[in-house]
């Protein structure tokens, strides 16, 4: 790794799920005196995130450490999360929905990637930036669809099991059905920091606004 960032300027840092990794990128970096160094955390690390926050919270506190100039991308969820319940109602035209109304931050993947890249590039933001999208319920997401399906979607109050069964017979890949219940018990229990998620920062780092949700999901549909 020491290696690998010889004569390296700047660093766009993708987090990965292995912590020695981590800590071997930022090593690397300050052994090589990177100028600049920019790493995609994760939205609210103080609160539970699926437990993602732990491996997260010990790299910033590794790039605090470093004394390398740094900035932490705090992103929020990609959109993508949701394709398990995209396809499910462009199927169907039903939105099976457990979560109250909790609410969850997303935003396209292409959206972060180039809030990235503006950063790198620039390298003058804050130590903490907050890349997170305008929060949404499940019945509000289901409209969403509806609009870029130009079809009504029913969003329908149930049970988590009914949920998962009407994934699963609708034939959505196990995996994501398995990301559908999950994100919407994580909704459902909320205390994870999403209702308070602004898009303010995140718009003025790509200087533009955020991809609305219903013209979101349109770039996810089947």
């Amino acid at each position: 790794m020491v290696a690998a960032f010889k004569g390296i300027d700047r660093v766009l840092f993708v987090s990965t799920p292995q912590p020695d990794i981590q800590q071997n990128v930022v090593q690397a970096a300050k052994t090589n005196h990177v100028s600049y160094i920019a790493y995609t955390s994760i939205y609210a690390p103080d609160l539970p995130q699926f437990g993602l926050e732990i491996s997260h919270r010990q790299t910033e506190q590794w790039l605090r450490d470093s004394g390398l100039h740094y900035t932490i991308l705090r992103n929020a969820w990609y959109t993508r999360v949701q394709q398990g319940l995209i396809n499910l109602a462009a199927k169907t035209h039903q939105l099976p929905y457990f979560s109250g109304d909790g609410v969850i931050s997303s935003a396209l993947r292409r959206e972060y990637a180039e809030a990235g890249a503006r950063v790198i590039v620039a390298a003058t933001a804050s130590p903490i930036v907050t890349l997170a999208g305008k929060p949404y319920t499940y019945p509000e997401l289901g409209t969403a669809i509806g609009t870029a399906l130009g079809a009504p979607v029913t969003s329908t109050a149930v049970s988590e099991t009914e949920t998962k069964a009407q994934l699963t017979q609708a034939g959505v890949d196990a995996t994501l059905v398995g990301m559908a219940v999950a994100y919407q018990d994580y909704t459902r229990k909320g205390q994870n920091g999403e209702a308070a998620a602004d898009p303010t920062e995140f718009e003025r780092i790509l200087g533009h606004p955020l991809t609305p949700l219903a013209a979101a999901v349109k770039e996810l549909l089947p």
